[in-house]
């Protein structure tokens, strides 16, 4: 069946097969199928068929044509997924500079965010403190100050302790277990860490 098929229509044929053996391999393996479309059209479709003889010169530059075609489209193929590749991991850059950016402008909210939490504490321990070291103050109003003392000194602790565990998670790169919850104990323990606050 193969043999009695038209010159142009099998020439196309291979093309078709060697440029669908570049698009999905490397370019040994499509150079390869280059030069074995190239042995079998001379063999199976140039007269004198059956050899590797050329008759005429018209044949010698078809066949010639489908070797060329072939290894350009080989290297055309090798060439788009080469670039491909490229931008593949451009973009793998690119997604990892906008992942060090959101991080860092996290960092800097943290920052942000830590200093003013513990503006608050320091300036109410600083006022207690020299509170304190009046002369004559009454007990009543000591102990109200001892108390600002220790309730700003646990609020301390808690920033600190917070702070701790969001360094771990980030050096352990611990995970989030996601549970059901009932919305009261939510409320209950947000009550909790802003006790001092309320």
């Amino acid at each position: 069946m193969i043999l009695e098929m038209n010159e142009t229509t099998a020439a196309l044929l291979l093309l078709l097969v060697v440029l669908a053996v570049a698009a999905v391999s490397n370019r040994g393996v499509a150079i390869a199928a280059s030069l074995i479309a190239f042995a079998s059209f001379n063999f199976f479709f140039l007269p004198p068929v059956g050899t590797f003889a050329i008759a005429n010169r018209d044949d010698l530059i078809a066949l010639f044509v489908l070797l060329a075609v072939g290894l350009i489209g080989s290297h055309l193929s090798h060439l788009a997924r080469r670039r491909a590749q490229e931008a593949i991991a451009l973009a793998q850059q690119r997604n990892d500079a906008e992942i060090a950016r959101k991080s860092a402008e996290a960092r800097s909210a943290l920052v942000a965010s830590l200093s003013h939490d513990l503006k608050t504490p320091l300036t109410a321990l600083t006022v207690a403190a020299g509170n304190l070291g009046i002369d004559g103050l009454a007990d009543a109003e000591r102990r109200e100050q001892m108390h600002i003392v220790q309730t700003e000194l646990a609020r301390l602790q808690r920033l600190f302790d917070n702070v701790t565990d969001m360094a771990s998670v980030e050096t352990q790169a611990m995970s989030a277990e996601k549970e059901w919850v009932p919305a009261k104990e939510i409320v209950s323990a947000a009550r909790h860490h802003t006790e001092t606050a309320l």
